[in-house]
C-alpha cells in the first residue's frame, strides 16, 4: 500500500517545471527557425516572460530579421503538468448559455407561431396568463433540450492557451508541452488541444526531459486570422515591475494632500492656539 501512495505521488508530480519547459524549447525554437527562415546572423532576440497589455502573457518571445529585412515575431506557452489547466478544453459557458437561449427564442417562436397560424381554440381559451406561461413552457424546453444535448459540441470546448493565441497577432505562435502533461497520445484532451492548433494554425511540441524536442505540428505560416488581430508591445515581467513602481512613486510624489487631514491639522492647530490663549 505504501509503495502504491508513493508511485501515484510520483505520477502526479511534474518532471518538468515550466521553467524547464522553456529553457529546452529555447534551443529547439532557434534550430528551427534557422532551417525554416535562416534569419540575418546576430538579429534573433529570446525574451521570457513577456506581458503585454489586456493581462496577455507570453512565456517565450523570439524576434528577428529575414533576410528580406523584414521583422519575425514568435511568441510561444509553455506548460508543464501543474498548469495543465492551460491547455485542457473546458465549456465555454457564456457563450453556451447565449446558443441555448437562442434555441430556446427560436423554438418558442415556431411553435406559438405554428398554434397561431392553425387558429387554435384551446389557443384563445388560454388567455394571456395562459399563453404567457405555454411561452415560458416552450422556451425552457428549448433551453433545456439544447443545454443537455450540446455541451459535447467542439465549438464550446475552450483552451486558454489557444484563446489568448487569439487575442494578439504574432507571425508564429506555439504551444510547448513537458511530455508527461497527458498521460498518453489518445487522450481526449491532448487529441482536442491538436485539432484545435491545427485548425488555428499553432505549432504544437512536446519537450522530454531529455532528448529531442518532438514537432507534433509546425505552425502554419498563414492562419485563418489573417490580419484581424492586433499587434501587441511585449515587456519582460521584470521591466513591468520596474516600470509600476516608477509610475506609483512618481504618484505618491505628486499626490495631492488629503483634504480631511489637511482639515484637521487646521482644527487641531486652532484649538492649541485657543487653549494657550487661556
Amino acid at each position: 500500500m505504501e509503495s502504491t501512495d508513493s508511485q501515484l505521488f510520483d505520477y502526479n508530480k511534474s518532471r518538468l517545471t515550466e521553467d524547464a519547459v522553456k529553457q529546452r524549447f529555447v534551443p529547439f525554437l532557434k534550430e528551427f527557425y534557422r532551417n525554416r527562415y535562416e534569419p540575418v546572423a546576430d538579429t534573433i532576440e529570446v525574451n521570457l516572460d513577456n506581458v503585454g497589455a489586456g493581462s496577455l502573457v507570453a512565456d517565450i518571445k523570439m524576434t528577428f530579421r529575414r533576410k528580406d529585412d523584414t521583422p519575425f515575431v514568435c511568441t510561444c506557452e509553455a506548460t508543464s503538468r501543474d498548469k495543465i489547466g492551460e491547455v485542457k478544453y473546458a465549456l465555454n459557458l457564456v457563450y453556451f448559455l447565449w446558443d441555448c437561449a437562442a434555441f430556446a427564442a427560436l423554438c418558442t417562436a415556431v411553435v406559438y407561431g405554428f398554434f397561431y397560424a392553425k387558429h387554435f381554440k384551446w389557443l384563445v381559451d388560454l388567455q394571456v396568463t395562459g399563453n404567457f406561461g405555454f411561452i415560458i413552457g416552450v422556451s425552457a424546453i428549448g433551453f433545456f433540450s439544447w443545454y443537455f444535448s450540446m455541451q459535447g459540441w467542439r465549438k464550446y470546448r475552450y483552451i486558454y492557451a489557444i484563446e489568448q493565441f487569439k487575442r494578439y497577432s504574432a507571425d508564429e505562435q506555439w504551444i510547448a508541452l513537458a511530455d508527461d502533461v497527458f498521460p498518453a497520445p489518445n487522450d481526449p484532451y491532448m487529441l482536442e488541444l491538436k485539432a484545435q492548433c491545427i485548425y488555428q494554425g499553432y505549432g504544437l511540441a512536446l519537450v522530454p526531459e531529455e532528448g529531442p524536442v518532438r514537432v507534433l505540428n509546425a505552425p502554419s505560416r498563414k492562419g485563418i486570422f489573417g490580419k484581424n488581430r492586433k499587434m501587441v508591445e511585449w515587456v519582460t515581467r521584470s521591466q513591468w515591475y520596474t516600470s509600476m513602481s516608477q509610475n506609483v512613486s512618481g504618484i505618491t510624489t505628486f499626490r495631492p494632500p488629503d483634504t480631511i487631514q489637511v482639515y484637521w491639522n487646521h482644527v487641531k492647530t486652532g484649538a492649541i492656539s485657543c487653549f494657550r490663549a487661556l
